[in-house]
């Protein structure tokens, strides 16, 4: 049993970003990844252009999401997994086969895997909208999906938020060699420091996206910058000095000085984006095309 929890934990030592990916986008699963990229953002776009209603758009999220995490559970035992990763048997490709040949039995294998949860999601979906639809039994759960739909988005902005704490803590923790040394530290310039770094990125970062988004002047111009950044730098002060009493802990250490600059820095960038975000999308009009990226590139950065 020793034995069994060293190996694990060895394994557990040699993930990494690296391995993550390459087990995240491995051509097993890489079909159901692009399905969803796909399906997503056809979604949204068509909810927000009005071509179906915020109910509609709703059961249909829903029953993907659903969809998939019945199929995660699929893919969890041996037996039944082969049936949702894409396993082309060598036998049927040949070597001298042709490319074509080759892009039709890729194709078939990915159309076999996707068809599962697919099916899954259409069958959740048309129970929902036979019980939630217009004039249903309970149409009135139907007119409430769209507001539980916009609560699960708050969880899961919660979720990320803490998700993100404890998995960069963790990371640069792992990096920084222990040494418990005591050393001499100054708070003010390392406040300082962490406040100039933060500023210059996201000065940098909100004169770009506003040049590209925003209008010539106004609020949605690069002229808005310094208010971005000072708005920044606000919430960022009252957030170090808030947290002085415990930074002074770990900065009495030479270990723990490295790991609270870094890691202040990592959380500061981060929560700095999430107001930029919201600030563009305050006061300039929406850019479905931007949002899409935005959130997508969250979304992926925030799961691995």
């Amino acid at each position: 049993m020793g034995e069994d929890a060293l190996t694990n934990n060895n394994n557990l030592d040699n993930v990494s970003i690296s391995t993550i990916l390459k087990d995240l986008m491995a051509k097993e699963r890489r079909s159901h990844i692009l399905a969803i990229v796909i399906l997503s953002p056809t979604l949204y776009i068509l909810g927000k252009s009005n071509i179906i209603d915020s109910n509609f758009s709703a059961m249909a999220f829903i029953s993907l999401m659903a969809g998939y995490s019945i199929t995660a559970l699929i893919a969890i035992n041996e037996k039944t997994r082969p049936f949702v990763e894409k396993t082309i048997d060598p036998d049927q490709i040949q070597i001298h086969d042709t490319f074509g040949k080759k892009v039709i039995f890729n194709l078939y294998y990915t159309a076999k895997i996707i068809t599962i949860p697919l099916v899954i999601s259409a069958t959740i979906f048309l129970l929902l909208n036979t019980l939630m639809g217009e004039n249903k039994p309970l149409s009135t759960i139907g007119d409430l999906l769209p507001v539980i739909l916009s609560c699960l988005f708050i969880f899961w902005s919660v979720s990320q938020a803490t998700s993100y704490k404890g998995s960069v803590g963790e990371w640069i923790a792992n990096k920084i060699e222990r040494n418990n040394e005591e050393v001499a530290f100054d708070i003010k310039k390392n406040t300082i420091m962490q406040m100039v770094i933060v500023g210059i990125s996201i000065g940098i970062v909100s004169s770009l996206m506003l040049s590209l988004l925003g209008d010539e002047d106004g609020l949605n111009s690069p002229n808005s910058t310094p208010i971005v950044i000072l708005f920044v730098l606000i919430s960022q002060g009252f957030i170090l000095w808030n947290s002085k009493d415990i930074r002074k802990e770990l900065m009495n250490r030479k270990d723990g000085k490295k790991f609270e600059f870094t890691w202040g820095i990592a959380l500061q960038l981060f929560a700095a984006w999430h107001f930029l975000s919201i600030y563009r999308r305050v006061v300039s009009s929406e850019n479905v095309a931007f949002n899409l990226f935005e959130e997508t590139v969250l979304m992926i950065f925030t799961v691995i």
